[in-house]
């Protein structure tokens, strides 16, 4: 499969079987302007390619990843261009290399406990953390000691409870924002 789009002003679009991601990638696409449907995903992600999560909305998780877990074999990326927020709740697997949130106007959530390997890359918009950034077997941003890097800006945005930051941050230039 290649792109899904929810287009829909009135009806919601879900996906409660596996997508199994192509080789030269999959889009999801909320490019609901004027309704209030979600597309959501709860029957996981499998395959070999790089899955993209475009909210052109602006519908509050107007992409909702829940349920089974996200494993494909490559990265995901929110790059959605409305003001609606992507939400992915689902246990991002140990296949995915690295998530990154590029999109300046549609923030990511990540809450599921994620054991993936690969960094975190921020260089546009906010990724939120509702939970655990520990370096630990599995968080919200993985079972990783590999550093989140925020670019062009980038601001990952932690509500979970106080503690330590257990993560390398990089930024480029002195630009990116870290805050609780």
């Amino acid at each position: 499969m290649t792109s899904v789009t929810e287009n829909s002003g009135t009806s919601a679009l879900t996906i409660s079987g596996p997508i199994t991601v192509n080789a030269a990638g999959t889009t999801l696409t909320n490019a609901n302007a004027s309704g209030s449907s979600l597309l959501t995903v709860s029957g996981g992600t499998t395959g070999a390619g790089n899955l993209i999560l475009d909210n052109n909305s602006a519908i509050a998780d107007g992409i909702t990843i829940s349920g089974a877990s996200v494993n494909n074999t490559g990265t995901v990326t929110n790059s959605g261009t409305g003001t609606g927020s992507t939400l992915i709740s689902a246990v991002i697997g140990a296949n995915v290399t690295g998530v990154t949130q590029n999109s300046a106007t549609s923030a990511l959530t990540l809450s599921g406990t994620n054991t993936y390997t690969g960094g975190t890359t921020i260089s546009a918009g906010t990724l939120h953390i509702p939970g655990s950034i520990a370096v630990s077997t599995a968080g919200n941003l993985g079972n990783t000691a590999a550093a989140v890097t925020i670019t062009g800006g980038g601001i990952l945005d932690y509500t979970g409870a106080g503690g330590s930051f257990g993560l390398p941050v990089n930024t480029t230039s002195g630009i990116g924002e870290v805050t609780n």
